[in-house]
């Protein structure tokens, strides 16, 4: 059976970056080039990795447990993200 592709995204101050891994092997990763404000921008950018790497996993961040330090912005994008994971 092969490893999972796995897409990470994390998002802070107002960019976004990815790892793309396949079992303990790293295929891709990155950030953007210009700021990630809205989750429109960030719907896109995330959209594209995952039309053009077609993970099999996405991952982010929990945003929900007490001890997350994100702000409130990141926190929406992260749910953005979720929601689009989905």
């Amino acid at each position: 059976m092969a490893a999972l592709r796995v897409l990470s995204i994390a998002v802070a101050s107002g960019r976004a970056g990815y790892v793309y891994v396949q079992g303990s092997r790293l295929l891709d990763w990155g950030i953007t080039v210009k700021a990630v404000k809205t989750g429109t921008e960030l719907v896109g950018f995330v959209q594209g990795l995952i039309n053009e790497l077609r993970p099999d996993v996405v991952v982010t961040e929990d945003c929900t447990v007490p001890t997350c330090r994100k702000g409130d912005k990141a926190k929406a994008l992260i749910g953005t993200l979720a929601a689009l994971a989905c």
